[in-house]
């Protein structure tokens, strides 16, 4: 199961929960660093929060935890998804709680989650409730 799979997967759960509230093209999604350097992030929220999904190995997902943290948004979610992510899950999140608490302006509050399913494999109810837990705890829903 491709990256793109888990991505829509997720997306898709984002839409249920949040309809046109989410966003996942267009320049809310856009992330400017330095000089013409640009990147994107898979969505944002309510245009409050920052999300970012990644399925991939430790050195992708703290990628995608530089782009959550240079991200105009204030609130910063990122979603995990048990594809490839290593054996040690719990070092993963624990790791991306630390890097985003270390980086990100005193006071917030980042979410890290790691979802049940995946595309292919698919557990929505758990999963909707789960981002939609983290979504509330960030002041977003």
């Amino acid at each position: 199961m491709g990256k793109h799979n888990h991505d829509k997967y997720v997306k898709g759960l984002l839409m249920d929960i949040g309809g046109n509230r989410f966003v996942s093209s267009g320049p809310d999604v856009r992330v400017k660093y330095e000089g013409r350097v640009t990147a994107r992030i898979d969505g944002v929220f309510a245009k409050q929060c920052a999300i970012e999904i990644e399925s991939r190995v430790a050195k992708q997902i703290r990628g995608a935890v530089l782009d959550l943290l240079e991200h105009d948004c204030s609130r910063k979610l990122l979603i995990l998804v048990p594809a490839h992510i290593p054996k040690d899950q719990q070092g993963v999140i624990e790791h991306c709680k630390y890097i985003l608490a270390k980086y990100m302006k005193s006071g917030s509050k980042p979410q890290v989650i790691l979802l049940k399913g995946k595309g292919g494999n698919e557990r929505k109810r758990e999963d909707r409730k789960q981002i939609r837990d983290a979504l509330r705890k960030l002041r977003c829903l």
